[in-house]
């Protein structure tokens, strides 16, 4: 059994998408899969990634692993950092997301990325 991606998503409290450098993070991972996939295992990161010009860095700033959960969901709340901040230029993109792999028991794993803004605390 192949586990779509779109099974996966993070629901982000208060439906912000935009979270302010040194706030905190707070949501919940839902997951939707059949009875016969079983325990969940995987992975929850919280991490920034470069896209543009030259390579492309990474950096993860929250890693949870999830062992053999038999619920649909789990919390997230991750202290966020003051930098990097998003941002969008010509040659240079920072993108902020947080990135659920679940694997369950039965079955291959899906990933997700669910995108957001860290702004600087004067926007």
């Amino acid at each position: 059994m192949i586990v779509p991606a779109d099974t996966i998503r993070v629901e982000f409290a208060g439906n912000a998408d935009r979270f302010v450098a040194g706030s905190t993070l707070e949501g919940t991972i839902h997951w939707s899969l059949p009875p016969t996939a079983g325990a969940v295992s995987g992975e929850v990161s919280v991490l920034w990634q470069t896209e543009g010009k030259g390579d492309t860095d990474q950096s993860i700033i929250h890693f949870e692993e999830i062992r053999g959960v038999d619920t649909n969901r789990i919390p997230l709340r991750v202290r966020l950092p003051l930098l990097p901040l998003t941002y969008r230029g010509k040659l240079l993109k920072i993108h902020w997301l947080v990135r659920v792999r679940v694997k369950p028991e039965h079955g291959r794993e899906a990933v997700a990325d669910t995108p957001f803004v860290l702004t600087a605390p004067s926007e």
